[in-house]
């Protein structure tokens, strides 16, 4: 295995304009030399407060050991996944002009994948990887974060949502269901927010994450229920004669979610979580 990075950055339009073109290299025993190649580019649209992005790129993924050699079923003969990807979005700092809100993030992409990896039975019932898997992702990805110091207490709240279509395009096998649906264990929608509450040496996080309903068979006939889970953390620090001590106190799944986030293993009910951190100086 051998592998060279090239990724210079170029300024133009004094600097308002930077392009990061890139050329990956990597040699691989029975694979050869590949070449990856990316360009982005980010816009300074509107002076320190509208950035506008994007980004092209050819990329792969080797196979793994156990795709490669597992005994039995692995494939020795087999390719790199191969992909292309373009994706483009906007940042938006609001500095001092929008009260409260603090920056606003959007990004779409599109993904193609060629001779994805796929593990199917075989003879005697053994399954073995080949490359028969060809996907279409896109999706969205949004976040938007605010923040207010009230004098003793200062507020962070961080807000995201993701969308994504994930699809099979081609059959991989006589009369495969999977061609056109959402591949499976892939949500279409997801949702996150964090909120950060500070008063000197106390702190409070609250997470809460929405997480959609995911298909675990071919025909979309079994899935797993969407699920939210809410974690709540305590954090003290105190510093004694030079020693920097946290004290951490998290209640994980506040709501007590029955949940699986592969089918057949249920996920933790309510439990609780301490974490004593010391930090010795130099």
């Amino acid at each position: 295995l051998l592998g060279l990075r090239l990724n210079p950055e170029v300024q133009i339009s004094g600097g308002r304009v930077r392009l990061t073109p890139a050329i990956r290299m990597d040699g691989y025993t029975g694979f050869g030399e590949i070449v990856s190649p990316s360009l982005g580019v980010n816009w300074e649209a509107v002076g320190n407060h509208l950035y506008l992005r994007g980004l092209i790129s050819r990329d792969f993924n080797p196979p793994s050991f156990n795709d490669l050699y597992w005994v039995p079923g692995g494939n020795p003969d087999l390719d790199p996944e191969r992909s292309f990807k373009i994706e483009g979005g906007f940042v938006f700092l609001a500095g001092q002009r929008i009260p409260v809100l603090d920056q606003l993030h959007l990004t779409g992409y599109r993904i193609w994948l060629d001779d994805g990896i796929y593990w199917l039975p075989g003879n005697e019932e053994i399954w073995s990887p080949m490359n028969i898997e060809e996907v279409d992702a896109r999706g969205m990805e949004a976040r938007t974060e605010f923040h207010h110091d009230a004098g003793l207490l200062t507020f962070s709240w961080m807000i995201a949502a993701d969308w994504r279509i994930s699809r099979i395009n081609n059959d991989r096998y006589p009369g495969d269901e999977q061609v056109g649906q959402q591949l499976h264990y892939v949500p279409e929608w997801s949702y996150r927010s964090l909120l950060d509450i500070r008063m000197h040496s106390l702190a409070l996080n609250l997470t809460w994450r929405w997480t959609d309903r995911r298909y675990v068979t071919s025909d979309h006939s079994s899935s797993l229920e969407p699920f939210q889970v809410v974690n709540a953390t305590i954090i003290a620090t105190h510093r004694f004669r030079g020693v920097d001590g946290t004290l951490r106190i998290t209640v994980r799944n506040l709501l007590d979610e029955s949940y699986e986030v592969i089918q057949w293993y249920p996920m933790p009910g309510r439990h609780l979580e301490f974490t004593l951190g010391v930090g010795m100086p130099y």
